[in-house]
Protein backbone atom coordinates (compact mmCIF):
# COMPACT_ATOMS: atom_id res chain seq x y z
CA UNK A 1 0.00 0.00 0.00
CA UNK A 2 2.83 2.39 0.79
CA UNK A 3 4.39 1.85 -2.65
CA UNK A 4 1.09 2.71 -4.35
CA UNK A 5 0.98 6.14 -2.76
CA UNK A 6 4.52 6.84 -4.01
CA UNK A 7 3.69 5.98 -7.64
CA UNK A 8 3.88 8.85 -10.08
CA UNK A 9 0.84 9.96 -11.97
CA UNK A 10 1.14 9.62 -15.76
CA UNK A 11 2.26 12.67 -17.71
CA UNK A 12 -0.53 14.45 -19.59
CA UNK A 13 -0.45 13.76 -23.31
CA UNK A 14 -0.14 16.51 -25.90
CA UNK A 15 -3.32 17.67 -27.56
CA UNK A 16 -3.96 16.40 -31.06
CA UNK A 17 -3.46 19.84 -32.62
CA UNK A 18 0.10 19.94 -31.23
CA UNK A 19 0.87 16.23 -31.53
CA UNK A 20 0.53 16.20 -35.32
CA UNK A 21 3.95 15.83 -36.85
CA UNK A 22 5.03 18.91 -38.79
CA UNK A 23 2.40 21.14 -37.18
CA UNK A 24 4.30 23.70 -35.07
CA UNK A 25 1.28 25.82 -34.26
CA UNK A 26 -2.46 25.38 -33.75
CA UNK A 27 -4.75 24.21 -36.53
CA UNK A 28 -5.61 26.97 -39.06
CA UNK A 29 -9.28 27.07 -38.02
CA UNK A 30 -8.24 27.92 -34.48
CA UNK A 31 -5.47 30.35 -35.48
CA UNK A 32 -7.73 33.40 -35.47
CA UNK A 33 -8.73 32.61 -31.88
CA UNK A 34 -5.22 31.82 -30.67
CA UNK A 35 -3.70 34.46 -28.44
CA UNK A 36 -0.67 36.50 -29.27
CA UNK A 37 2.31 36.32 -26.97
CA UNK A 38 3.05 39.82 -25.69
CA UNK A 39 6.56 40.45 -24.35
CA UNK A 40 7.16 43.56 -22.25
CA UNK A 41 9.38 44.16 -19.23
CA UNK A 42 7.16 46.35 -17.04
CA UNK A 43 4.12 44.51 -15.69
CA UNK A 44 1.79 47.49 -15.21
CA UNK A 45 2.61 48.93 -18.62
CA UNK A 46 2.20 45.48 -20.22
CA UNK A 47 -1.28 45.11 -18.71
CA UNK A 48 -2.18 48.58 -19.98
CA UNK A 49 -0.94 47.81 -23.51
CA UNK A 50 -2.70 44.44 -23.67
CA UNK A 51 -5.86 46.17 -22.43
CA UNK A 52 -5.66 48.48 -25.43
CA UNK A 53 -5.21 45.46 -27.70
CA UNK A 54 -8.15 43.70 -26.02
CA UNK A 55 -10.34 46.69 -26.86
CA UNK A 56 -9.44 45.97 -30.51
CA UNK A 57 -10.49 42.33 -30.07
CA UNK A 58 -6.96 40.93 -29.72
CA UNK A 59 -6.39 38.33 -27.01
CA UNK A 60 -2.87 38.47 -25.58
CA UNK A 61 -0.95 36.28 -23.16
CA UNK A 62 1.74 38.09 -21.20
CA UNK A 63 5.32 36.85 -21.17
CA UNK A 64 6.54 35.78 -17.74
CA UNK A 65 10.19 35.55 -16.72
CA UNK A 66 9.58 31.91 -15.82
CA UNK A 67 7.86 31.00 -19.10
CA UNK A 68 9.46 28.01 -20.80
CA UNK A 69 9.61 27.48 -24.54
CA UNK A 70 7.62 24.28 -24.08
CA UNK A 71 4.81 26.39 -22.57
CA UNK A 72 4.97 28.77 -25.52
CA UNK A 73 4.68 25.79 -27.86
CA UNK A 74 1.64 24.50 -25.95
CA UNK A 75 0.11 27.99 -26.06
CA UNK A 76 0.52 28.00 -29.86
CA UNK A 77 0.41 31.79 -30.24
CA UNK A 78 -0.57 33.14 -33.63
CA UNK A 79 2.10 35.84 -33.29
CA UNK A 80 4.67 37.17 -30.86
CA UNK A 81 4.74 40.89 -30.16
CA UNK A 82 7.91 42.09 -28.46
CA UNK A 83 7.84 45.59 -27.05
CA UNK A 84 11.07 47.51 -27.45
CA UNK A 85 9.87 50.34 -25.19
CA UNK A 86 11.93 49.00 -22.28
CA UNK A 87 15.00 46.76 -22.21
CA UNK A 88 15.22 46.12 -25.96
CA UNK A 89 18.16 43.75 -25.45
CA UNK A 90 15.89 41.49 -23.39
CA UNK A 91 13.33 41.54 -26.20
CA UNK A 92 16.00 40.56 -28.71
CA UNK A 93 17.04 37.70 -26.40
CA UNK A 94 13.44 36.41 -26.42
CA UNK A 95 13.36 36.67 -30.22
CA UNK A 96 16.68 34.77 -30.37
CA UNK A 97 15.26 32.02 -28.18
CA UNK A 98 12.16 31.71 -30.34
CA UNK A 99 14.15 31.73 -33.57
CA UNK A 100 16.48 29.04 -32.21
CA UNK A 101 13.68 26.46 -32.32
CA UNK A 102 12.38 25.04 -35.58
CA UNK A 103 8.70 25.10 -34.49
CA UNK A 104 8.81 28.72 -33.29
CA UNK A 105 10.27 30.09 -36.52
CA UNK A 106 6.76 29.77 -37.97
CA UNK A 107 5.40 32.26 -35.39
CA UNK A 108 5.33 35.78 -36.89
CA UNK A 109 7.40 38.29 -34.91
CA UNK A 110 6.42 41.91 -34.44
CA UNK A 111 8.56 44.49 -32.65
CA UNK A 112 6.52 47.22 -31.02
CA UNK A 113 7.79 50.81 -30.91
CA UNK A 114 11.35 51.36 -29.71
CA UNK A 115 14.27 53.69 -30.31
CA UNK A 116 14.74 54.10 -34.10
CA UNK A 117 18.48 53.29 -33.96
CA UNK A 118 17.96 50.14 -31.91
CA UNK A 119 14.93 49.22 -33.99
CA UNK A 120 17.01 49.30 -37.18
CA UNK A 121 19.57 46.95 -35.63
CA UNK A 122 16.82 44.65 -34.38
CA UNK A 123 15.10 44.42 -37.76
CA UNK A 124 18.45 43.79 -39.42
CA UNK A 125 19.06 40.92 -37.00
CA UNK A 126 15.54 39.50 -37.54
CA UNK A 127 14.72 40.14 -41.22
CA UNK A 128 11.42 38.22 -41.15
CA UNK A 129 10.12 40.36 -38.26
CA UNK A 130 7.98 43.45 -38.75
CA UNK A 131 7.83 46.73 -36.90
CA UNK A 132 4.51 47.97 -35.55
CA UNK A 133 3.12 50.75 -33.44
CA UNK A 134 0.20 50.37 -31.09
CA UNK A 135 -1.93 51.98 -33.81
CA UNK A 136 -0.83 49.71 -36.67
CA UNK A 137 -0.55 46.45 -34.72
CA UNK A 138 -4.27 45.47 -34.76
CA UNK A 139 -4.38 45.83 -38.56
CA UNK A 140 -1.17 43.79 -39.01
CA UNK A 141 -2.44 41.03 -36.71
CA UNK A 142 -5.82 40.96 -38.47
CA UNK A 143 -3.99 40.37 -41.75
CA UNK A 144 -2.58 37.13 -40.30
CA UNK A 145 -6.06 35.65 -40.32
Amino acid sequence: MGSQSMARSPRPKATKSLARKGSPVAKPAAAAHAPILFVHWHADEARHLTGILAASGIKAELWRDTLKLSEVRAMAPRACVISLRRLPSHGRAVADALQSTKWARAIPLFFLDGNPDKLALTLERFPSARHATLTTLPRLLAALG
